[in-house]
């Protein structure tokens, strides 16, 4: 029979590259948080330049991601999903708290996050973006949710994304 030969998996590699990084996003994203809660607290913003800033630094982490794609190809992808968690986040804190959106146009924001998500996963060619638009996309009507919503447009909504994701790894051949 074929012997298989065992693959050495490089745990320094695994760590600095992988581990490391999406850490470094978490801690960038929980970082930007609390600082925002402390201007917030200290009054030294307003509602809407903290939605403009979430949106710049959301911006600044994809631009950043674009430029170090071709040296640094599995971080650049963790920027740029850092970037569009930074985008939801910013989304839902702007309807639910400080009501600058209408539910509809926060859910058409969302959904537009998912989509540029999935086209930047095609572009980048990497699945584990489109694994994050698809959780995105899954989200999106709970970011918004107001308690009061229609099953029929809830189950549309999963139904084409749901769709709209097999055709993307029918596309790509992503088996996930």
């Amino acid at each position: 029979g074929i012997v298989k030969e065992k693959k050495k998996v490089d745990y320094e590699k695994y760590i600095g590259e992988n581990l490391f990084g999406k850490i470094g996003i978490l801690v960038l994203v929980v970082g930007m948080g609390l600082f925002v809660k402390y201007a917030i607290d200290k009054d030294w913003i307003n509602e809407v330049f903290r939605t403009v800033l979430g949106f710049v630094v959301g911006a600044g982490l994809l631009l950043l991601s674009q430029k170090l794609k071709k040296g640094y190809r599995a971080f650049s992808s963790l920027l740029a999903g850092g970037g569009f968690a930074i985008f939801y986040v910013t989304v839902s804190m702007a309807y639910h708290y400080y009501g600058l959106f209408s539910q509809t146009a926060a859910f058409i924001l969302l959904v537009v996050l998912t989509v540029l998500m999935s086209l930047l996963s095609v572009f980048y060619d990497r699945r584990e973006l489109a694994i994050i638009a698809l959780a995105g996309g899954f989200i999106s009507p709970f970011l918004v949710s107001n308690g009061m919503g229609s099953y029929l447009v809830l189950f549309t909504y999963l139904t084409i994304l749901n769709a709209g994701m097999f055709g993307l790894s029918l596309y790509k051949k992503w088996g996930e």
